[in-house]
């Protein structure tokens, strides 16, 4: 039977009339406004435990069934709560588990669960890297795993490893199997030393294999693994850990990071191999061990339950410095101040910070008043839109002409977002050749190779999408989606990073470069079916966007010059439709937020309506 019950790992509350959840997390605390707390937080009480709807509705604390309903299906929609047959209800032993993972707004544990059951884990090396994890692995949910090692357990083993003085003399994989064996029946201990690629081939069938842990001390192996398992699997993942005198740390390798770390790796044996001699000795605590084993399950989970694109994590024991992340993060950490990154990639949705408004929020109510609180600062092209440009209706009317003969889009969603994305990467690489100097093309390829391209969308990620100027570099937050149109936010950006290679920064210089080479490029390869619908949606977006936010910026204008009654006069756009495109594009703390795109498009106008004209084959009497 089907029931629903709450997520209990949230710390939900009742208090001055606002039901709360994660009271107890001063950053994420958040309250939900309604009519009445106190029956939405009965509500809450009334699913602590399984309840079907029959029972729901004997018991229910509102005035009507559709108020009722209206509260599951708000709470179902925010993933507050579950609905699944009851016999998914966590047992007692999962119930920890069950509340971490399903703490996370819109991450279900059930789903996660089915996720991970069939997940299967290649273990090389089970020492100070690896021994702890087989700990951590069953204990998140994971259930398949192979421990691969050659080693006996010694007794120097016992104070940095997950081994007891009774195992000694015994092989350490024949250990751990035997101690894990309770939590999973698909455990497999091979007690070998792995030679090669070749070999690891032999005793593992590597097409089934999600995760190779590779924790083997062995820096040919290391390699040679990783350079030949995507040719067998190449949606393979290599979690590759390991400490140093001082710093522990955990990297993910995956098909699109390999060939960088690769030459990394390449690079780090030639230098120890350069090396006359060396002293060392193991120095790898417990504390090595247990951070390798977090590492390592952290970035299993965060991509288990699609959280944040997880990849690298690092520890300090000297300066306490730690970090965990996606590489893209890690080079802005290393190479700039500007911590607008975790805005983006970590976004508090539920509240945003404000500056003070120039312009009271508006409502079908006010629209038609003039809502200007404080005169803003404006800059010198702002200063020329304001009081000395004619709005020229004229392109304006051209592009309008060409509204309801382009037709809307079909087919946005696309499953393949990851190939398409890298078929537009290498072809955005031909356009660099071809138009741009060696060294713009050379910095630009490093930038999209060296991880300072983000292109995955974090659970809480923001849908912005930002070009920022580093110390040494240039940084492009582009989430994907499945939202074919998101590619052509990636050309965007990628041109923006242009711009910036050019040591350039005129705000509004950059968005007239930035549409200029988007069209140029959009034509120069349109034969090719992906760019060519890039091409189509870009064109219908771009139309709509000049419209608009033409309309937005004419209405703050005149709200700036006081003069409301004057934009009436030429705009006669009907009440409901001009509060839809005033909301969505004005904003109430930044003026003419939108004008450097209608700039833009106007210094940009023939070749856009040429695009327009070209694409639906209209006669050019509409062009000139």
């Amino acid at each position: 039977m089907k029931c629903y019950w709450l997520k209990r790992g949230m710390f939900w509350t009742l208090k001055d009339d606002t039901v709360y959840f994660y009271f107890n997390d001063s950053k994420n605390k958040t309250g939900i406004h309604c009519d009445d707390s106190t029956k939405l937080f009965n509500l809450l009480e009334l699913l602590k435990q399984p309840i079907d709807l029959d029972n729901i509705i004997k018991n229910n604390p509102y005035n009507s069934i559709d108020l009722l309903t209206t509260a599951l299906n708000f709470l179902l929609d925010q993933g507050f709560i579950y609905y699944e047959n009851e016999e998914e209800y966590e047992s007692v032993y999962e119930k920890r588990l069950a509340n971490y993972i399903g703490k996370f707004p819109k991450c279900n544990y059930y789903n996660f669960k089915k996720d991970v059951k069939d997940i299967s884990t290649c273990l090389i090396g089970v020492g100070t890297a690896g021994s702890y994890i087989p700990e951590l692995y069953f204990k998140m949910g994971f259930n398949n795993l192979i421990l691969i090692d050659n080693d006996f357990v010694e007794e120097h083993n016992i104070l940095s490893q997950n081994f007891l003085r009774e195992d000694i003399n015994n092989p350490k994989v024949t250990v751990l199997k035997n101690r894990y064996k309770s939590e999973s029946n698909n455990i497999e201990a091979i007690k070998t030393r792995v030679e090669s690629f070749e070999h690891l081939y032999e005793i593992v069938n590597l097409e089934t294999i999600n995760y190779i842990l590779l924790f083997a001390d062995d820096y040919d192996l290391t390699l040679d693994i990783i350079k030949k398992s995507f040719s067998i699997n190449p949606h393979i993942n290599i979690i590759l850990s390991g400490y140093s005198s001082f710093e522990v740390e955990n990297l993910l390798i995956n098909t699109e990071n390999k060939e960088v770390f690769i030459k990394a790796l390449e690079e780090d044996l030639l230098n120890f191999k350069s090396l006359d001699d060396v002293i060392i000795e193991n120095s790898g605590s417990i504390l090595d061990s247990f951070y390798i084993a977090f590492g390592t399950l952290k970035i299993m989970i965060d991509h288990a339950i699609n959280l944040n694109k997880t990849e690298y994590a690092i520890f300090n024991h000297l300066n306490n410095d730690s970090f965990i992340g996606s590489i893209f993060e890690y080079n802005l950490r290393e190479n700039s101040t500007d911590n607008r990154i975790k805005s983006l990639l970590y976004q508090d949705s539920f509240s945003k910070q404000e500056n003070a408004n120039w312009i009271s929020p508006l409502s079908l109510d006010n629209i038609n008043k003039n809502n200007k609180i404080s005169t803003p600062v404006i800059d010198k092209v702002m200063h020329n839109y304001i009081y000395l440009e004619k709005f020229n209706m004229s392109s304006y009317n051209k592009i309008l002409s060409f509204k309801n003969k382009i037709p809307t889009p079909n087919n946005l969603k696309n499953q393949n977002i990851s190939k398409n994305k890298n078929e537009l990467l290498n072809i955005f690489q031909r356009y660099l050749f071809e138009n741009f100097n060696e060294n713009i093309t050379n910095k630009l390829s490093k930038i999209m190779k060296n991880g300072y391209l983000y292109t995955n969308q974090n659970l809480y990620g923001d849908n912005d999408y930002v070009t920022l100027k580093l110390k040494d570099s240039i940084a492009i937050y582009c989430p994907l989606t499945e939202d074919i149109n998101s590619l052509n936010y990636l050309i965007h950006e990628l041109l923006h990073a242009i711009y910036y290679l050019n040591d350039n920064d005129d705000l509004y210089d950059h968005e007239k470069f930035v549409y200029k080479h988007h069209i140029k490029f959009l034509n120069e390869f349109d034969n090719i079916p992906l760019i060519n619908q890039l091409k189509e949606i870009f064109i219908f977006s771009t139309l709509h966007t000049y419209l608009t936010y033409s309309i937005s910026c004419e209405y703050e204008k005149y709200t700036y010059l006081n003069k409301l009654d004057d934009f009436y006069k030429v705009w006669a756009v009907e009440n409901s439709e001009l509060y839809y495109i005033l909301s969505s594009n004005i904003s109430t703390y930044n003026i003419l937020n939108s004008y450097k795109y209608v700039y833009a498009i106007n210094q940009n106008l023939q070749e856009f309506l040429n695009l327009l004209s070209k694409n639906q084959k209209i006669n050019k009497e509409l062009i000139h």
